[in-house]
Order: C-alpha cells, then structure tokens, then sequence
C-alpha cells in the first residue's frame, strides 16, 4: 500500500489482486490481456485501473474523480501503479537472469486461476482479507 495524494486528498493505493480482479472483471478482459493493455499506457485500463486500486481504502473515491485528474497527477500516479504493479509480478528464471523479453504463447491468452489464488491466500498463507467477494 502507497500513500498518495488524489486531487488534493490524501488516499491509499493498493495493486493487488482485487484491483487486478475488478480491472480486468470491469473491461471484460483476461488479466494477462489486462497487463497487456497497461503495458501499451492503455489511459482507459489505466483509469479503471487506479480507480480499483484506490476504491477498496477508500470508499469515497469514485471513477469520476479519476476522469477529473489533470496529465501531471495523472501520471504521477500511473507511475505508482506500475511501480506497485512491477513489486507485486513474479520474476521468471528468464527475466532474471538475462532480462529477455518474454515469449507471446496460447498460454498468455488464458486468465489466472481467481478462486484457486483465493484458496491459497486463505488457507496456505493464513490471511484474512477476502479480495474477491
């Protein structure tokens, strides 16, 4: 979680798998295709996006207020989300080891496994935040 500042008010931004659920939930799309569109500076992904990552610490936040950013706060605060984003993804053998890029396969197209993820969370890792109900 990051402190930031949203149109003057100081708010909590959290990337994670809520915010990642909800995005891709909410533009009816597969997280890696989620993460492809981020990765393309997709401004519409962005803003749902941050609106989810901000939503689940503060209630009172809504879309608009993202729609309402100007270009500078805007992407100051996409640069947060891809720093939290980037803290969060695994690393492969791969890219740690020589930094390629990774290889586009059918598998890229398949969307993570939500509920399995969940059960992990709770049961494996003991946590008892329920990100996606």
């Amino acid at each position: 979680m990051v402190k930031i500042k949203l149109n003057g008010i100081n708010c909590t931004l959290s990337v994670n798998l809520y915010s990642l659920y909800n995005t891709s939930s909410e533009l009816s799309i597969t997280t890696p295709k989620l993460l492809e569109r981020l990765s393309g500076l997709d401004l519409y992904a962005y803003s749902h996006m941050i609106y989810y990552s901000l939503e689940q610490h503060n209630p009172n936040v809504k879309y608009d207020d993202i729609l309402d950013l100007g270009l500078e706060e805007l992407l100051e605060i996409i640069e947060v989300v891809n720093v939290e984003l980037a803290k969060s993804m695994p690393k492969s053998k791969e890219e740690e080891g020589n930094n390629s890029s990774s290889n586009n396969n059918d598998e890229d197209d398949e969307d993570w496994n939500y509920p399995y993820m969940e059960y992990i969370w709770s049961t494996i890792l003991k946590r008892t935040t329920n990100y996606l109900y």
